[in-house]
Order: C-alpha cells, then sequence, then structure tokens
C-alpha cells in the first residue's frame, strides 16, 4: 500500500499508474478531467517526498500495535459515499471525487463535484455538479454530460447503473435513464406546501425510489409515478435508504428510525436519542446502519436490535454497504471516511485528498 504523505508534493498533481498485480496505484488529480505529467515534478521536490517518506515511516513505525492507520492524503469534506457489491471499489464524493481499491488504494481523483455515486460493479460513476449532470467510467473519462433543469441537491444511482435520479432544492425528483435521458420529472410539493427534499435513494434495478422531505415520505417507481406516500409520518425526516430488492425502506429522522417494507407498512420503530444523520441497508435488509448527531454509527438486525456502535469524530454524513454486510463505510464530518467489517470492527480511515 502507498502512504503519501499531505504536503509532499507541492503541485499536488499525479498520473495514476495502476502496475501489475500486487502494485499500488499512485494517487491521480484531474482537476477539469484532464490528464497530469508525473514527470512534470521537479528534483527538489522529489528529494522533499524521500524526507517526508522517511518520517512517515518513523511515525508509522512508533504507532502502538493495533492503532488504525490512515489510507490516503491530506482531509477533504466527504459527502458521498458508495462501496460497489463486493466491496472491491470505494467512492467517495465531496468537492471532488475519489476512487480508491477495496483495501484503500487511491487509484484517481476528479475536481468540482458536489455529488457522486457508482454502480454495483464501479464500472459507471454518476456525478452532479450544480446543474451539470455527467457519467464517467471506471477510469475516469467523461461518457456524457447534461444540463439538469435546476440545481441538484441529492443523487442516486441504481446498482445496475441504468438509472440515475436527482433531486433540487425545491421539492423537485428527476428521473433519467442510463443515456442521460429525462424520463420522467416528480413535483414533491403540493398546492398548499412547499416540499423541501432531504434524501433519495433507488433500489438496485431503479424499480423503487424513496423519497423523504419536509412534507413526507414518498415512494415511486422508476419512471415517477407514485406507489404510496406518508405524509407527516417522517417526524422532521433527514434520511432514507432502499434496500436492493425494494422489498425493505429504511427512514431516519430526529426521532429515530423505522422499516418500512415495500407496500409502505411500518414493520418496527426504533426511537434514538439524537437526530439520525444518514442511513444505508443491506440488499436483504438483514443489517442497517444508521450514523447520528452524537457522531455514532449504530448497526441494526432486521428486527431492530443495536448489533454494534462505534463512534467516530463527528456527525456522520453518508454510509454505504457491501451487498453482504460485511463491509461498511462511514463518512464523518470529521473528513474522514471509516471501513468497518460486518462486526464492527474498524479496517482503516480514509482520508480523501
Amino acid at each position: 500500500m502507498v502512504f503519501w504523505p499531505p504536503g509532499g508534493v507541492e503541485s499536488g498533481r499525479l498520473n495514476s499508474r495502476i502496475r501489475a498485480e500486487g502494485d499500488a496505484a499512485l494517487p491521480a488529480e484531474r482537476g477539469s478531467f484532464g490528464k497530469q505529467n508525473i514527470y512534470a515534478v521537479s528534483p527538489e521536490t522529489f528529494r522533499g517526498m524521500r524526507r517526508a517518506i522517511v518520517i512517515l515511516c518513523a511515525i508509522l513505525l512508533s504507532l502502538p500495535a493495533g492503532a488504525t492507520t490512515p489510507l490516503w492524503g491530506s482531509p477533504s469534506d466527504i459527502t458521498d459515499l458508495s462501496l460497489t457489491a463486493d466491496g472491491s471499489y470505494i467512492l467517495t464524493g465531496g468537492g471532488r471525487v475519489c476512487l480508491f481499491a477495496g483495501n484503500g488504494t487511491p487509484l484517481w481523483r476528479e475536481g468540482s463535484v458536489d455529488l457522486a455515486a457508482c454502480s454495483a460493479d464501479g464500472s459507471l460513476i454518476a456525478c452532479a455538479d450544480g446543474q451539470s449532470l455527467f457519467l464517467l467510467s471506471r477510469e475516469g473519462v467523461e461518457v456524457w454530460r447534461q444540463e439538469m433543469p435546476s440545481p441538484s441537491a441529492h443523487l442516486a444511482f441504481s446498482a445496475d447503473g441504468k438509472r440515475i435520479v436527482v433531486a433540487d432544492r425545491f421539492g423537485k425528483v428527476y428521473f433519467y435513464d442510463a443515456e442521460g435521458k429525462l424520463q420522467a420529472t416528480v413535483d414533491t410539493s403540493s398546492k398548499d406546501e412547499r416540499s423541501e427534499i432531504h434524501a433519495i435513494a433507488i433500489s438496485d434495478r431503479g424499480e423503487n425510489t424513496a423519497v423523504i422531505s419536509s412534507r413526507g415520505l414518498f415512494c415511486y417507481t422508476g419512471d415517477g409515478r407514485e406507489v404510496w406516500a406518508h405524509d407527516g409520518i417522517t417526524d422532521g425526516g433527514t434520511a432514507v435508504a432502499v434496500s436492493g430488492s425494494g422489498k425493505y425502506i429504511v427512514a431516519g429522522s430526529d426521532a429515530g428510525i423505522r422499516l418500512l417494507g415495500e407496500t409502505g407498512e411500518v414493520i418496527w420503530s426504533q426511537r434514538l436519542r439524537h437526530p439520525v444523520t444518514a442511513l444505508a441497508i443491506s440488499e436483504d435488509g438483514s443489517r442497517i446502519l444508521a450514523g447520528t448527531r452524537d457522531n455514532m454509527v449504530r448497526c441494526f438486525d432486521r428486527d431492530g436490535k443495536e448489533v454494534w456502535a462505534h463512534e467516530t469524530g463527528g456527525w456522520v454524513r453518508d454510509i454505504a454497504v457491501s451487498k453482504d454486510g460485511s463491509r461498511i463505510l462511514a463518512g464523518s464530518m470529521d473528513k474522514q471516511a471509516y471501513l468497518f467489517d460486518g462486526a464492527g470492527e474498524v479496517l482503516g480511515i480514509i482520508y480523501p485528498q
């Protein structure tokens, strides 16, 4: 694994080199989706890098056994997280989008991205920045770009890579296909009340999309048709997640979490002492992850029993879980992404740069 010391490279621009199996990839920054030359770094900078690496190695060797080691870079805000179905790729968004291998090795990074999500195999990455919606390949190459009717606030990408759903700040939800064509638009506001959307989520094949807003919890089909709605049930709804099959929907609020079935019936509810800030659910609904404002990541089973909890250094802004629940990724306001195994043990900490 490559440990890249913050400030070690003055320009901060290195071209990605993915070598033969077993070799690590160096971090790459493309800025406006262009390539940089790795050989543009001066000899003085390389000498400084060597000194920094020697210092870093000494620090790592001085860490006590079992200490958690950061996997990459200097911190930046984390607002979105994605984890591929098998945990082999990690995507972080927030100011820039960064793609990592499952062990935390950086592959590449792009600038100026507000929202990002990836498909189950990591081959496609949907991004939104202001009113621009665009699709990237796993290598960071732009596939297409579209202008949206209004600036984006939330983004969801189906695991099969065939459906992109975007919500704005004015209560509207936009449904796009894999080619970037707008298929449907839904307005969650009523004649008497404006809706402020707080979160959206989508099932693996895009059949079900859940939207939680100031007006309630809504479920739509992939083409934007309303399936059911719970007005006022959300107690200040803050977060939502959908299981892979769409069989379960978990909704978070200032008061706690609720697990609902695909027809909207409440299966159970769990009151929490602090507001929920982020949610994720495994494909079969057996693991439900909740981030709360007391800096905690909590894991519940399908029956609502708490399995484990772990404290982070700040509010948890987003959570992602692998298909089988064996890998969990939580992004915190301390500008770190925590990688857990299914039992809640910390495998590593990622600092997206």
